[in-house]
């Protein structure tokens, strides 16, 4: 590995790529400068190899594509291995380039950097996990010979080009840097309330093995080189789970930083997965955010650079694919879900593929820029927690003003058994004498949640006889429901109350209760237990926990039931 110290910053991977230049020879003569009589252009292109992939994982096929708004520099090494810089810039969109040269010493080459220059939204550099900066020079290059007889007149052009294989050890650096510049461009082509960063720092290397995420702050642990994306890189021969060929992964690692960038992410972070779905509601919405956002990325290239996608055809752009080694250990098309129905993992705000398909068909129906309006400027303006029921309120605002447009979210939101509509049995939000009574034993179906978006309160009457023992009861709550139940006498006033069923606490996560299965969210439904001294009429309310848990939710669907005994 070779470092190069005459820079203000040291290179890791300073590694050579095969070129094609006009002579390939490398004799250059200890001392002499050439200096031709006119000033002379080098131009050509730098590619990189890129693996492509579908739903199997990567198809072993590969392709070379350009090295895009990459910054640049023609130098000369003379016959003792000094070396001076003769020219600098960038590549193009197309990976091309154009360097006016006055002079040289020695043989002429290039060297190419994984950090973007003022052709982008904001700069982009990929290091490796100590901080340093990759690079890769030309293996060969143009001697001064050869330079003194071909240029011939003012504006002469020699012709260079280099390719990055798939087996140089900074290769992977490239397409770490193609990726988060493509998420740039996307974002950039939304309105803005402010101008992007001006640099974001990504972090790989082969051995780097604790995993992907972006941090917006400093971790001696997970973050010790502080903001950035830090990037999983397998075991020291590359071999293992590896993230750098993962574009859906760093997209989605990019959705975070835009979300830190421009919004309010809440998520407590920790791990997930696409099956879960108890997550906290904050956590749900955070991965399910990034999840849509590498789809939307893709979805946009499309339209706009279709040669950066490295998905192979019929991959669909709404699928969502992580490698291990050469085959996917997730693949999974967000976009063509099953139906809701018995076993179905993608449901609810707490699971984040639900999230994400709710995003995505969000998109399909209203738009980019509807989404993003509520991303960028709702979320921070809301008191309430940055979930998925947050995102509902603002989308109401920003999309779907009449009935018409308040339908078409119901279905997307409801098609992932998120209901955040009023039940069958509204309006029941007060005692009053003819309250609907409740069948002894036999459970209803709620939700939590009024369409004048005031809070809500589900009342039922049930009559009850002096010396029987009688139990009510929520259960079966989903979507980060928090319940809060009171018993009230036939006067109205309150003769018992229950936040939190103590007796549901410690239950195995898993095992089926009431029919359903317990997670995060069971011992937080609600429980009373009491024998009437006179018969009559009683009513029991239920609405949201007046302090409901920071995973929890305001909205949310849950059971009830009254069983006499």
């Amino acid at each position: 590995m070779k470092r190069l110290s005459a820079l203000a910053f040291v290179l890791v991977a300073l590694l050579t790529a095969g070129g094609c230049g006009t002579n390939d020879s490398a004799t250059g003569t200890a001392g002499h400068i050439v200096s031709p009589s006119e000033p002379f252009s080098l131009s050509g292109r730098i590619r990189y190899a890129d693996k492509e992939y579908g739903m199997g994982g990567f198809t072993g096929s590969t392709s070379l594509k350009a090295v895009r708004f990459a910054r640049i520099e023609a130098y000369s090494v003379n016959a003792f291995g000094m070396e001076q810089v003769v020219a600098s810039g960038e590549t193009g969109a197309d990976g091309s380039y154009l360097l006016a040269i006055a002079g040289i010493t020695g043989n002429l080459r290039m060297r190419v950097f994984a950090s973007t220059g003022a052709g982008t939204p904001m700069t982009i550099n990929v290091n490796d996990t100590d901080g340093n900066l990759y690079a890769v020079s030309s293996s060969t290059g143009i001697s001064s010979e050869s330079v003194a007889t071909l240029v011939r007149s003012a504006g002469d052009t020699l012709p260079f080009d280099f390719d990055i294989p798939l087996d140089n050890g900074a290769d992977p650096a490239f397409n770490l840097l193609d990726i988060y510049t493509a998420a740039s461009e996307f974002i950039e082509s939304l309105a803005l309330s402010k101008p992007l960063p001006s640099e974001l720092r990504i972090f790989w290397g082969f051995g780097s093995a604790k995993g992907t995420w972006y941090c917006s702050d400093s971790d001696p642990v997970y973050c010790p080189m502080g903001s950035g994306a830090y990037i999983l890189g397998g075991n020291a021969d590359g071999s293992g789970d590896t993230d750098h060929f993962d574009d859906d992964v760093n997209l989605h690692e990019f959705g975070h930083f835009i979300a830190k960038t421009y919004s309010v992410d809440e998520s407590p972070g920790g791990d997930h997965s696409f099956t879960e779905t108890d997550l906290d509601l904050r956590m749900a919405f955070s991965e399910g955010w990034g999840d849509f956002f590498q789809t939307a990325v893709k979805t946009w290239l499309k339209l706009n650079r279709p040669d950066v996608l490295s998905i192979s055809d019929g991959t669909a752009l709404t699928a969502y694919i992580d490698t291990y080694e050469h085959l996917a250990q997730i693949a999974i098309d967000i976009g063509s879900l099953p139906s809701s129905a018995a076993g179905d993992p993608y449901v609810y705000s707490s699971n984040e593929i639900a999230v994400a398909n709710i995003l995505l068909n969000v998109m399909n129906s209203f738009g980019m820029d509807a989404i993003w309006g509520v991303i960028q400027n709702y979320f921070p303006a809301t008191a309430n927690r940055k979930n998925l029921e947050a995102f509902w309120d603002g989308i109401l605002q920003t999309a779907a003003p009449d009935q018409a447009g308040r339908t078409q979210l119901e279905t997307i939101f409801s098609n992932r058994r998120v209901y955040y509509i009023e039940d069958s049995y509204e309006a029941d939000n007060a005692i009053s004498t003819d309250m609907r009574a409740i069948e002894f034993s036999k459970g209803e179906g709620h939700y939590l949640y009024r369409a004048d978006g005031l809070a809500d309160k589900d009342v039922v009457a049930f009559t009850a006889a002096a010396g029987k023992n009688y139990t009510i009861q929520t259960y079966c709550l989903k979507n980060g429901a928090d319940s809060y139940l009171a018993l009230y006498d036939s006067s109205g006033t309150v003769i018992a109350e229950n936040d939190d069923d103590a007796s549901l606490i410690g239950i195995p996560s898993g095992v089926s209760y009431l029919g359903c299965s317990v997670d995060r969210f069971t011992a937080y439904a609600s429980r009373i237990t009491f024998s009437p001294a006179a018969s009559g009429v009683y009513y029991a309310e239920v609405k949201t926990s007046p302090a409901p848990l920071a995973f929890a939710g305001r909205y949310g669907t849950y059971s009830l039931r009254v069983v006499e005994q």
